[in-house]
């Protein structure tokens, strides 16, 4: 689930910042003063200068994409890099060459990319319920500004060596992706590992999320319209009881898990409505209204929604829950690990409703 669009420009970003950096402060003329430019163009990085190092045509891969630099944009990467820090410890040269040795101080930008991802997995699934409108580079760019707002992060430092090559009487630095990735500390190595995040932290993100998605949100999930089939004008007012119902009881517990190459197993104990404790309350009202003279009298509508009534009662005054363990599967799809969403899942998620519902039919018809 883990976003790959935002592995791609993230790391494309950074490419063409260091890319900048390195064309505009690389050529000096000694090793230490072309790594002190670059380092120092790091330090001072300002919102019009990250506008400038970024190429709106190549940046933009998709036509459905924003494709302005925004002030969130400029705000995440200044934020990232508001610690950083830098000492230059040696240097060994020829007349060609030299490498210079140095200590890089700033965030510990791999415990940042962790965040980010748990972010970017919880992203996704909003914008899968709530929204069909594509997500801009700035969105994502927001989740990491977010990411370092709410978090604290310890300060850690790391070797960093340049090699710098000799023409023309200047002294350029030899780039590459791998001291692209040093500078940051390993955070673009760390954002696109599809491992970074472990099953167990991919599954609790999934059902921390659905923790917090009110009753509307689980009819547009569910894709509920009349669930029950009651054929009642006021079908919606069930189904959100019943939504209801999923919002107020759903819990979860890991409870073991086992990973086998891109393969896992989750297992895990899920809260939720006790179905068989609505449906016995349901059934109840049913017989007691099947002894009354009322029901005798009445029309096919006028008992359609008299049990519609009994079944909304049922739903809004249940307090009961049941506890259902379940093994949910989880694959490696080279970005992240993602949940499978079973039937079993589901049903569990519904408080096992379907089997109720098979009992309370079975029951009727004896």
């Amino acid at each position: 689930m883990k976003s790959t669009t935002f592995i791609k420009r993230f790391l494309l970003f950074f490419l063409i910042v260091f890319s900048a950096v390195c064309a505009a402060g690389c050529r000096k003329n000694s090793p230490e003063r072309a790594v002190k430019a670059e380092l120092d163009l790091i330090q001072e990085l300002d919102e019009d200068t990250i506008k400038a190092f970024v190429s709106y045509k190549d940046m933009m891969q998709s036509p459905t994409s924003t494709t302005d630099v925004g002030a969130e944009t400029a705000e995440a990467v200044k934020l990232f890099f508001k610690n950083f820090r830098y000492e230059i410890t040696s240097t060994t040269a020829t007349q060609k060459t030299a490498t210079v040795n140095t200590e890089i101080t700033n965030l510990d930008t791999k415990a940042v990319a962790k965040d980010v991802c748990k972010k970017i997995i919880a992203n996704s699934l909003a914008s899968n319920i709530t929204s069909d409108t594509p997500i801009s580079l700035n969105d994502y760019f927001q989740l990491l500004g977010d990411t370092l707002k709410e978090n604290e992060y310890e300060l850690v430092t790391w070797p960093v060596s340049f090699d710098l090559v000799k023409e023309e009487d200047v002294w350029e630095i030899q780039t590459s992706d791998e001291l692209e990735d040093e500078l940051v500390g390993g955070f673009i190595k760390a954002v696109n590992d599809p491992y970074l995040l472990t099953p167990e932290e991919v599954f609790s993100i999934t059902c921390d999320y659905f923790k917090g998605m009110n009753a509307e949100e689980w009819l547009v999930y569910l894709g509920m319209d009349d669930i029950f089939t009651t054929g009642v004008e006021n079908y919606h007012e069930i189904d959100l009881a019943f939504a209801e119902q999923i919002h107020s009881c759903f819990n979860y517990q890991i409870d073991s898990s086992a990973t086998e190459g891109d393969s896992a197993r989750i297992t895990a104990s899920i809260t939720s409505m006790d179905g068989n404790s609505v449906m016995n309350d349901y059934a109840g009202k049913l017989m007691d209204y099947a002894s009354t003279t009322e029901s005798v009298r009445a029309s096919d509508a006028e008992i359609a929604n008299k049990n519609a009534s009994f079944l909304l009662e049922a739903l809004k005054n249940n307090k009961a829950t049941v506890c259902t363990s379940v093994t949910i599967p989880m694959s490696n799809n080279g970005t992240s690990w993602e949940v499978q969403i079973t039937d079993e899942l589901i049903s569990s998620l519904l408080g096992n409703f379907s089997i109720a519902t098979e009992t309370f039919q079975k029951n009727t018809i004896e």
